[in-house]
């Protein structure tokens, strides 16, 4: 589903200016369900809104998914002309956030409408008449042959995600799943929208709503996991045990992982299997078992030895992060193993357990990457987050390195970076753990100045009293 951030003025405003167009115009032909075939991206759109105001809400989502084909299909048969060619996506955005988000996530949670709009798409044929106007001017058109091949594989290239979105919504689970998340973020995006004071009165409200989120987001995350086997990193990344391994039983005891089966691990380790062998590139069965964030596995391990200190040397051929962010959250691209150890990347993981069990087992918080940075100096250069600080202290982390922020060498220490990043919360964890509020940074500050400096935009939050009342003692 599009979300397109602006005023519901300017929305308005888009969308009346849309369909003021298509009244002056005579807008030929009707934009209906029936013109399907012969209408452009733009009213495609106009034309779910109508239905769903209508109450046709299937209607409504299959002239959706229309338009955003439509949108691709016309972006390759018809060649913009100009140095900075139109593009309708704002507008596209616009009538796509007007649309009624909650009816169109239901018709989209809902495998029989959803089965019938797939059908529907399939059928669809769109027409590339002599008068047909794509929403911008053009310098060149593909032929008709051409354009039919453009057609079908736009079509057949969205056809595998929406025949397993139907798949997944078909379990019932999945789909109670999908509607908490669904709940949840309406309510998040609803108390985003109030003022910064209002905000800040409902702390509770919105850490609960942020775990009820999280948590519906790995329901479905598992959920996908057990559903959709070409979806599992190790098959997604092409990773092969035989090619990083030569011991036949380490290979079996990857696979084993692989599969998520706990129980044949365990035979694969009595048997003999080298929980610690190093394969190519220093790949060991415990990074094996990181991704997919299946925590069974991965502690199955850490309690037959297995050791989170050893730093990889390579990225393994992949860009993408070893644990999916779960929806609604971005992307953590930290999770990059080459110099890193499991330690390090367990810091980056969405689920503080993986960080808390390479602890318990042995992982060193103090342990240096091949960049020379410990995993709290790189937690806080990536973006700090209060529980796993706190799990790396109560590890016997040092609370008082520094952070080179510049090339000229270290500059802040990790107090005065929380300050800095107004992480006041996790500045009072590095206090109570004893950090040293003597320590001057490179430009000669100390704790005390770069707290003070910081008192405009941290005067209301409650744990920047607090931290003030520590420096005062």
């Amino acid at each position: 589903m599009l979300h397109f951030h602006q005023s519901h003025n300017s929305l308005y405003l888009t969308v009346g200016c849309l369909f003021a167009a298509c009244c002056i115009t005579g807008c030929q032909p009707p934009l209906t369900v029936d013109n399907a075939e012969i209408l452009n991206a733009q009213e495609l759109t106009v034309a779910a809104l109508r239905c769903q105001q209508s109450g046709e809400a299937t209607d409504a989502g299959y002239l959706f998914v229309l338009s955003k084909l439509r949108y691709q299909i016309d972006r390759q048969v018809y060649t913009q002309r100009g140095a900075k060619p139109e593009d309708p996506r704002v507008a596209l955005a616009a009538l796509g956030a007007i649309l009624n988000q909650a009816s169109m996530s239901e018709v989209f949670r809902d495998p029989e409408r959803m089965s019938s709009i797939l059908a529907r798409v399939r059928a669809w044929s769109p027409s590339f008449q002599a008068n047909y106007k794509p929403g911008w001017n053009f310098q060149e058109q593909l032929n008709q042959e051409q354009a039919a091949q453009v057609v079908q594989n736009t079509i057949e290239s969205v056809l595998p995600s929406l025949e397993t979105q139907i798949m997944l919504f078909r379990d019932s689970d999945y789909r109670q799943a999908a509607m908490q998340f669904s709940l949840a973020t309406r309510q998040l995006e609803k108390i985003a929208a109030e003022t910064p004071e209002q905000i800040a009165i409902q702390p509770t409200q919105l850490r609960e709503l942020k775990q009820r989120q999280l948590a519906a987001s790995r329901r479905m995350q598992e959920i996908e996991w057990d559903m959709l086997p070409s979806k599992r990193w190790h098959v997604r990344n092409q990773w092969q045990a035989a090619d990083f391994f030569d011991d036949p039983l380490v290979i079996e005891l990857c696979k084993s992982i692989e599969l998520n089966d706990v129980p044949e691990m365990e035979l694969m380790i009595e048997a003999g299997a080298n929980v610690n062998a190093r394969g190519t590139h220093a790949m060991t069965p415990l990074l094996w078992a990181f991704p997919d964030a299946k925590i069974e596995r991965f502690e199955c391990l850490l309690k037959h030895g297995a050791d989170p200190n050893i730093l990889h040397e390579s990225d393994f051929g992949v860009s993408e992060p070893f644990q999916q962010a779960p929806l609604g959250l971005t992307p953590d691209y930290g999770q990059a193993a080459k110099g890193n150890s499991v330690v390090h990347l367990a810091c980056r993981s969405f689920d503080s357990r993986f960080l808390a069990l390479v602890l318990q087992y042995g992982g060193d918080p103090n342990l240096k990457n091949s960049h020379d940075l410990t995993p709290l100096v790189r937690e806080f250069i990536l973006s700090p987050g209060l529980e796993k600080v706190q799990l790396l202290i109560e590890a016997g982390g040092e609370v008082d390195q520094h952070i080179a922020l510049s090339s000229e060498g270290a500059d802040d220490t990790l107090a005065m970076r929380a300050a800095r990043l107004g992480r006041f919360d996790i500045l009072l964890a590095l206090l109570e753990a004893g950090a040293d509020t003597s320590l001057m940074a490179a430009n000669g500050e100390d704790l005390r100045i770069v707290v003070a400096n910081q008192s405009a935009q941290s005067s209301s939050n409650p744990d920047y009293e607090k931290v003030q009342q520590w420096l005062a003692k």
